[in-house]
């Protein structure tokens, strides 16, 4: 991560009557003490309790690193005390974790606020690792978890659970996942009963393929909703999407690395319809 030499030296020397230096990784950082402390009542302890109201006091920060820590006062400042050049501090994936760092060690709420609301821009795996930051300050959840939900893998959620250090975000998280993935089966099922209906009223009249012993005919669309009770039925259906579906393929359609044959598209079907009833 670099903020690029414009940004950083603003904060070399003195500037604006800054009147304390902040000194991390061994570099300086002048500062405002009445900026910081606006925005962290931490700063605000820190140079109330501890350290006399000196022009140029310097407090070393030895847990912090200099370039995040450069991120965070930029973020930190309004931009009109900062040229525009270097006021503008872009949230991305590879440095929003680092400010949430800082940001929480000295609970700068403004700046974390800035950081969860980039959730939805940020990659899956970056957005997921924001939820206990906006969970400890009470901040929303709602689109951390979406993201969650539609777009982190279970494996990944488990793998991260420990780093969660709550139960209950975990739960809350898969939680979001069932009700995505239950959304998300049910609309696939209807978009596939659609595609099937037209393959059925666009394909072949063979009716030896689509007949049920019990009830005849299944016609020119047969609905698999209706005919999913009744085994004749469903062989019937099962017949028809071999013979019209998988007819070209003599044991399976291989697709994305994968192998589909009829009685997995069956099988789908069922789950899936299991899933949307149960909705």
């Amino acid at each position: 991560m670099s903020t690029g030499s414009q940004n950083s030296d603003i904060f070399s020397q003195s500037w604006n009557d800054s009147d304390v230096v902040l000194v991390v990784e061994g570099k300086e950082v002048h500062v405002h003490r009445y900026m910081l402390s606006m925005q962290s009542p931490v700063f605000k302890a820190m140079f109330n309790g501890n350290f006399k109201d000196s022009q140029q006091e310097k407090i070393e920060l030895k847990d912090d690193k200099y370039e995040a820590m450069l991120l965070f006062l930029q973020l930190l400042y309004p931009t009109n005390m900062l040229d525009e050049s270097r006021g503008n501090v872009d949230i991305n994936d590879e440095n929003v974790l680092q400010i949430l760092e800082i940001a929480d060690k000295y609970t700068a709420i403004n700046i974390i606020k800035q950081c969860v609301k980039e959730a939805g821009k940020l990659e899956p795996e970056i957005t997921m690792r924001l939820l206990p930051y906006a969970s400890r300050h009470e901040l929303p959840l709602d689109e951390i978890l979406e993201v969650i939900g539609t777009e982190v893998s279970t494996k990944e959620l488990e793998n991260y659970a420990p780093e969660l250090g709550d139960d209950r975000l975990y739960i809350q998280s898969l939680e979001k996942k069932c009700h995505s993935l239950e959304r998300l089966a049910k609309r696939a099922y209807t978009i596939i009963l659609f595609m099937l209906d037209r393959h059925f009223k666009n394909g072949s009249v063979d009716m030896s393929v689509r007949k049920c012993h019990l009830h005849g005919g299944l016609g020119p669309a047969p609905s698999f909703k209706k005919i999913r009770k009744c085994p004749c039925c469903l062989s019937a259906y099962q017949k028809f999407i071999n013979k019209c579906v998988f007819s070209n393929w003599p044991l399976a359609i291989r697709f994305e690395g994968s192998r589909l044959s009829c009685l997995d598209f069956m099988d789908f079907l069922r789950t899936v319809g299991n899933i949307e009833t149960s909705i």
